[in-house]
C-alpha cells in the first residue's frame, strides 16, 4: 500500500492540538504501512519556537520509518502559493490511500492538484469540530462522486463518534478517536523545582514563585481569550478555594501576538491583585516542548480545561488533545459539558464536567477533584482503553487490510 498524508503544519511545536493529532495519526500509520509520503504547510512562527529536542525526535522517527516527508512554507488555504508548492512537490504518484488532515476548505485550485496529479483508490478525510470542515466534507463528497470513477472511494474519518452524529453520514464513516503516544505520556514523580526549570526561560512570566509556596498545583494550559479561560468567573472561584486550601494556579498562555495573549495575561494579573489572590497566581507566556508539557502536567495536582461556547471558537481538535493528555497522566480534568467531552468523561466517575462556567460549581467541582483519589486512575486507564495509538493501529490495520 501507498498512503498520501495532506497535513497542515505538521510539525513542532506539538502545543497545536492539531499538530499533535496528525503526528499520532503518522505514528500509528507508520506501524502498518512502510510507504507513507507526508506534504505539510509550515507554521514558520511555531517552527521557529520549536526546542531543538522536538525537531530532532521527529526527524529522527521520519528518518527511521522511510517516510518521505516535504513541506512547503505557506498555509494550504493561501491558493496561489499553496498551488505552486504542491505542483512542484507531488509529481505523478500513485497513491492507495490519502489522510486529508486539515480543518476548512481546500481551495479549488489545490484540490485540483490532489486529483490530476495523484491517483487515489480510497480517501479518509479526518475532520475536525468546526463547522468548516461540515461544508469540507460535503464538498469532498459531492466532487469524489461526480469527478472519480466508481471503483474510487470517499470515506470519512471521524474522531468521535459525537462528530459522526453531527455530520449524519450512515455509511462510510469511520471512527477514528485522537491517539495518545502513551510511550511519551508517562506518568512520574515531577518536583516544583522542576516546573521552574521547564518555565524560567520564558520571556512573559509573573509569579511562578507562588507555585513553590503551594500544596496544590491547578493548571491551565491553552490560549488566554474569554472563550476558553473566562478567567473573571475561575478567579472568583479560586477565591472561594483558597479559603479551604493551600493552592495556586498556573496559568499557561502561547507566546504570541494573536489573541493579543500579553494583553490577556496582564488582565489577568490585574484582576487577580483586585480580588487579592494575585500571591496564589502565577501567569506565563510560552510554546512548550513535549517533554516540559509532559512534566508540567505530571507536577500538578488538577487540570482545568473550561470552554464557554461551542460553536464559534472551540478547539480544533474534538475532543481537546491535552485533555487525554491530562487525563492519560492521571490528573483529574475539570470541563465543560460540551461536544463529545460528555460521551468520554464520566463525571465524578474519570474527570468532572461543568453544565455552565458558574463560580459556584467551578468552586464545587474544585472541590471535588482533590477530594477522590481514583478519578485519575480512572481516567488514565480510559486513555489506554480507547485513545492510546496502539488502538488507532487496530482501527486503520482494519482499514489497510
Amino acid at each position: 500500500m501507498r498512503t498520501l498524508v495532506l497535513a497542515r503544519a505538521l510539525h513542532p511545536t506539538w502545543a497545536s492540538g492539531e499538530a499533535s493529532y496528525a503526528y499520532n495519526i503518522l505514528k500509528a500509520l507508520s506501524m502498518i504501512d512502510n510507504s507513507i509520503m507526508v506534504i505539510s504547510s509550515i507554521d514558520s512562527r511555531r517552527f521557529n519556537k520549536a526546542a531543538t529536542s522536538d525537531k530532532e525526535i521527529f526527524n529522527q522517527f521520519i528518518n527511521t520509518n522511510n517516510i518521505l516527508y516535504s513541506h512547503f512554507d505557506c498555509d494550504l488555504n493561501d491558493t496561489n502559493a499553496a498551488y505552486t508548492a504542491l505542483k512542484d512537490i507531488v509529481g505523478s504518484e500513485g497513491f492507495d490511500i490519502i489522510h486529508i488532515i486539515y480543518p476548512g476548505i481546500l481551495p479549488t485550485k489545490v484540490n485540483s492538484i490532489i486529483k490530476s496529479k495523484i491517483t487515489i483508490k480510497y480517501s479518509y478525510l479526518l475532520p475536525s469540530s468546526r463547522l468548516r470542515s461540515l461544508i469540507t466534507s460535503f464538498i469532498y463528497k459531492r466532487e469524489y462522486i461526480q469527478n472519480n470513477s466508481v471503483d474510487s472511494m470517499l470515506r470519512f474519518a471521524f474522531t468521535t463518534k459525537y462528530l459522526a452524529n453531527t455530520y449524519s453520514f450512515d455509511k462510510n464513516v469511520l471512527i477514528i478517536p485522537p491517539a495518545i503516544d502513551t510511550n511519551v505520556f508517562v506518568k512520574k514523580n515531577i518536583t516544583k523545582e522542576q516546573i521552574l526549570n521547564a518555565l524560567n526561560s520564558s520571556k512573559y512570566k509573573i509569579g511562578l514563585e507562588n507555585v513553590i509556596n503551594s500544596k496544590y498545583i491547578i493548571l491551565y494550559l491553552g490560549w488566554l481569550v474569554e472563550d476558553r479561560f473566562p478567567y473573571k468567573i475561575i478567579l472568583k472561584a479560586l477565591k472561594r478555594f483558597l479559603k479551604h486550601y493551600d493552592a495556586s494556579m498556573l496559568i499557561i498562555g502561547r507566546e504570541t501576538e494573536k489573541y493579543k495573549e500579553e494583553e490577556n495575561a496582564k488582565a489577568i494579573i490585574n484582576y487577580a491583585r483586585e480580588l487579592g489572590v494575585s500571591n496564589n497566581v502565577a501567569v506565563v507566556l510560552k510554546e512548550l516542548d513535549e517533554q516540559s508539557k509532559v512534566d508540567l502536567l505530571n507536577a500538578v495536582d488538577l487540570f482545568l480545561f473550561p470552554l464557554t461556547r461551542e460553536r464559534l471558537n472551540p478547539p480544533v481538535i474534538d475532543p481537546p488533545m491535552v485533555v487525554l493528555e491530562a487525563m492519560a497522566l492521571e490528573r483529574p480534568v475539570i470541563t465543560s459539558k460540551i461536544q463529545s467531552l460528555p460521551y468520554i468523561i464520566k463525571d465524578g466517575h474519570n474527570g468532572f464536567l461543568l453544565e455552565k462556567i458558574a463560580e459556584e460549581q467551578l468552586y464545587m467541582k474544585m472541590k471535588q477533584a482533590l477530594e477522590h483519589n481514583n478519578i485519575g486512575k480512572e481516567a488514565s486507564r480510559l486513555i489506554k482503553e480507547k485513545y492510546s495509538i496502539q488502538n488507532i493501529i487496530d482501527i486503520l490495520r482494519d482499514v489497510y487490510q
